[in-house]
């Protein structure tokens, strides 16, 4: 989750005459600002199934110098951030692989094996062959995929100090 911030006390000791305007000026911003990184953070998620991207909303919040970006999927900070994930319960992490549906309690009758890898391996017998549905992991770690980090660069780095430029810059020549 990323959030953007200002503080209107320094705008409104420079304009003091018009501190409403100001005001709304910069709460416009923010909300551009807010949308554009949405946008941002939407156009870099990693796409698998699209929900992480569905879910990335940008909100709004009160006082008006203030708007969040951000998803409510448990996985969205790991995926922006990277990191290790561990099983919670149990030794390992089950896997499905190629289309497995279910989990592994639902696959009765299989058995273990070694990959030359080393990995843990759930396999069936499928006719006259195994075939492999899960494996089995201590740890996964998943590389850093920026979307929410990316947006935050760039709209602190530049792109919004140009969003309030040009909206104090409408203020200024409406009151003209």
């Amino acid at each position: 989750m990323i959030k953007i911030e200002t503080n209107l006390k320094d705008l409104e000791r420079v304009l003091k005459k018009y501190p409403k305007a100001i005001e709304g000026a910069v709460s416009i911003a923010l909300k551009r600002m807010g949308q554009e990184a949405r946008n941002i953070a939407m156009d870099n998620a990693p796409l698998k199934s699209g929900d992480l991207r569905r879910s990335i909303l940008m909100s709004p919040q009160m006082p008006k110098t203030r708007v969040t970006v951000g998803s409510n999927k448990v996985y969205a900070r790991i995926q922006d951030l990277g990191g290790v994930i561990r099983p919670i319960k149990g030794q390992y992490l089950t896997i499905p692989l190629g289309g497995t549906k279910g989990s592994i309690r639902g696959h009765t009758g299989g058995f273990f094996r070694r990959s030359k890898k080393g990995n843990l391996i759930y396999f069936v017998k499928a006719g006259k062959g195994i075939k492999p549905l899960f494996v089995l992991k201590k740890q996964v770690t998943l590389k850093a995929q920026p979307y929410l980090s990316k947006a935050f660069d760039v709209i602190s780095k530049g792109r919004g100090g140009k969003i309030i430029g040009e909206e104090l810059n409408h203020v200024i020549k409406s009151l003209r």
